[in-house]
């Protein structure tokens, strides 16, 4: 399972992954005007990220060049939260 970093508070876990918009107004949309739906469907499978499970703030692959700046920004406080 891939490690992920926060960039808001450092902590270091798996993220989780998070939908924009209301599943619930795309069902809407589709059920009453299909080309809406379509384009509300589309933007919110487009705008899919990966946040922090403490924060909700953005979280990036520790492995990538953002996840390794987040990671020598934070220092030792992401090891930390790790081992709690």
């Amino acid at each position: 399972m891939k490690e992920y970093i926060c960039e808001s508070c450092g902590s270091r876990n798996t993220a989780e992954r998070h939908t924009k918009g209301s599943f619930s107004i795309e069902l809407v949309l589709w059920l009453f005007l299909l080309l809406p739906g379509l384009l509300y469907g589309i933007w919110r499978m487009a705008t899919r990220t990966y946040v922090c499970r403490q924060c909700r703030g953005n979280a990036v692959a520790l492995a990538s060049a953002k996840g390794q700046m987040a990671l020598q920004r934070f220092g030792n406080k992401a090891a930390d939260a790790k081992s709690l």
